[in-house]
Order: structure tokens, then C-alpha cells, then sequence
């Protein structure tokens, strides 16, 4: 059975502090193609500044999870977290609903990576993986110029997006963003 949303909802992972550590906490970006970039941005960094002192913040923005629920998800072993994530998921809609669908991360935004990132997990059907943005050499009007690059790497799940649809969308999506019209 095929589902087709009308929306899209990114997961993306924001670093917070936790326990006098840094982790990542996700935070869901609810219909963000009918948002602008600005928008998008101003709840990126309202999950920057959220409170997060329990289990029941370590999902930045708003979610339906008690701080009851979050303590005893954490306590379970890894084995049942995975077995109660498969089940929750198995729903494509329900999945919407607690994950979005599409994850974006920005491996490559810290520290001196410069390259690809190759994602090995998502639950998504499509992963966005965006590197750091560098200066290198490309060839522009037949010279050789310095340009910034940001490297991106797209993983699909190919039993959903076969290869020709998902490099359209590739296409697309780096004609936005070459042109900077995002929005």
C-alpha cells in the first residue's frame, strides 16, 4: 500500500546540552513546504534556546509525550526501544505523526569533514545529509574559479522512490538551491 502525503514534516536533529554533554534531540518541522525558509529557521533556533531539564524535553518543540512516558521508553534495553519503534511505525501515518517524513541532518556542519556523508539509519524514505560549505575549484565560463560548495547526499529507500523520480527531485532541488530561490 502506497501513502501519499500532502505535506512534509522534517525531523532534524538539534545539539542541546544535556546532562553537561552535547546530544542531539530532535525537533519535527510540521508542513514545511507551505513555510518559508525565515519561518522554518525561527523555529529551528526557538529549539535552540528550549528548556531541556528531563526525559520529557528531549523531544524540542511540541509533542503529546508525558515525562511519564519518556522516563519509561528510556528505561527500556535498546532490544524492546527497537522492537516499540517498529511497531509504533508500522503505521505509515502514525509515523508521520511522531517522526515526519523526511529527516534532515547536517553531519558535516561541525568539525573539518569535507566531503559526503554517507547516513546509514533513517526511518524516513528520504534522507538529507547536508556537509559542510567550502571553497573549492570549479570550472565557470571554461576557467577555473573558487566557489563555495556544499556537499549534500540524498539516501531514498528504493523499495518507495525508484532512482529516476528521486534524481528529479535532486535536480530540482539543487536548481533552488544554486538559484536561492527557497522560499
Amino acid at each position: 500500500k502506497v501513502v501519499i502525503f500532502d505535506t512534509v514534516d522534517i525531523a532534524l536533529p538539534v545539539e542541546r546540552e544535556v546532562e553537561r554533554a552535547r546530544a542531539p534531540l530532535p525537533v519535527l518541522i510540521r508542513e514545511a513546504n507551505l513555510r518559508s525558509v525565515h519561518d522554518i529557521h525561527g523555529e529551528i533556533e526557538a529549539a535552540t534556546r528550549q528548556d531541556v531539564s528531563d526525559e520529557s524535553d528531549y523531544i524540542l518543540g511540541s509533542h503529546g509525550f508525558s515525562r511519564l512516558v519518556m522516563r519509561l521508553y528510556y528505561s527500556l534495553p535498546q532490544m524492546l526501544r527497537v522492537f516499540v519503534w517498529r511497531m509504533l511505525f508500522r503505521d505509515p501515518v502514525r509515523a508521520k505523526r511522531l517522526s515526519g517524513t523526511v529527516t534532515v541532518t547536517t553531519v558535516g556542519s561541525a568539525g573539518s569533514i569535507d566531503g559526503w556523508m554517507l547516513p546509514t539509519r533513517t526511518m524516513h524514505n528520504l534522507l538529507i545529509a547536508l556537509g559542510p560549505i567550502k571553497k573549492k575549484p570549479v570550472t565557470a565560463g571554461g576557467e577555473i574559479v573558487a566557489r563555495d560548495i556544499m556537499h549534500l547526499t540524498a539516501g531514498f529507500n528504493h523499495d518507495v522512490v525508484d532512482g529516476v523520480p528521486a534524481r528529479r527531485f535532486l535536480d530540482d532541488l539543487v536548481k533552488h538551491v544554486e538559484k536561492g530561490d527557497l522560499g
